[in-house]
């Protein structure tokens, strides 16, 4: 049985956000890209962070949801009455116009204010109300109870320095990780979305770490969803054995191919070879399932 004490007592514990990514250790979205190819993970580590709407949506449910108790400190309202922001050009011009620098002066001094929160209009803050309450509720009406959320964990596997960051474990063992969807969550669109996206190899990959850390296997790996859509449905999924059995292949699959990259400092893109297009469920290897 984990305890809070021994959560207290990890190095890691105390890990900001700004902490665990600049650890430099695989986490399971590495695994995902370089199982397309070590050319794409390295592209990722190499590229800027980019924050999309739909990424942004995510961290806002998460905050709702995970950290209730610093959502008035983190998320930063854009008021309605706010001046349309200026473009690159606006203020690149020579000669402004006045209420260009107004609203330069306004971005400006707000940017400044909102420094390290969660910027969103209007609209944004609203769903992300709508669909953290939702899944919420869910989460109370099974009795779900964190004993850790936003944990971050590190781990040496194989030879691999790895992390993960779980959105939370509870006191009877159980991993949850939240996620928003924009389509409904029906159980055969859950379960393609989680070859689609490799969930199941996400939760190997935080199970294995899980078990690294606390040197016991957690009983499972379940995710809420919410749908970002009114009316906002919500829905617990399980990773069953048999599927978590095939994220473990990935996983397995993964780590070698971040191996073999580390060892010869070499990042390819695709093999060279022609390839033979095949009905579906002809040649479709295991490490090629999260692409359909």
């Amino acid at each position: 049985m984990i305890t809070k004490d021994m959560i207290d007592k990890l190095p890691t514990a105390s890990w900001s956000r700004a902490d665990y990514d600049a650890h430099d250790a695989l986490n399971q979205s590495g695994c995902k890209l370089i199982l397309i190819s070590a050319g794409h993970y390295k592209a990722y580590l190499d590229a800027p962070d980019y924050d999309s709407p739909a990424l942004k949506m995510g961290r806002l449910v998460h905050l709702l949801c995970l950290q209730p108790e610093l959502w008035s400190s983190q998320v930063v309202v854009v008021p309605e009455d706010a001046p349309k922001k200026p473009t690159a050009k606006q203020r690149e011009a020579k000669k402004p116009k006045p209420d260009t620098v107004a609203a330069i002066k306004y971005w400006d001094e707000f940017e400044a204010s909102a420094a390290g929160k969660i910027t969103c209009d209007q609209d944004e803050y609203a769903e992300a109300v709508r669909v953290g309450s939702a899944m919420k509720a869910q989460a109370d009406s099974w009795g779900i109870v964190p004993l850790a959320t936003e944990l971050c964990l590190t781990a040496n596997f194989m030879g691999v320095p790895i992390k993960a960051q779980l959105d939370m474990i509870t006191a009877d063992g159980w991993i949850y990780d939240y996620k928003t969807s924009g389509d409904y969550i029906h159980p055969k669109k859950v379960l393609s979305d989680t070859y689609k996206r490799a969930y199941h190899l996400q939760a190997a990959f935080y199970t294995l770490i899980y078990s690294l850390v606390f040197n016991i296997k957690p009983k499972g790996f379940r995710m809420i969803f919410g749908e970002k859509k009114v009316p906002n449905g919500t829905g617990i999924f399980e990773v069953s054995p048999e599927l978590m059995a095939e994220g473990n292949t990935l996983l397995m699959n993964a780590i070698n191919e971040y191996k073999a990259a580390k060892a010869f400092g070499s990042y390819p893109l695709y093999t060279k070879q022609i390839h033979k297009l095949m009905p579906y469920g002809s040649t479709i290897a295991p490490t090629d399932a999260f692409y359909l």
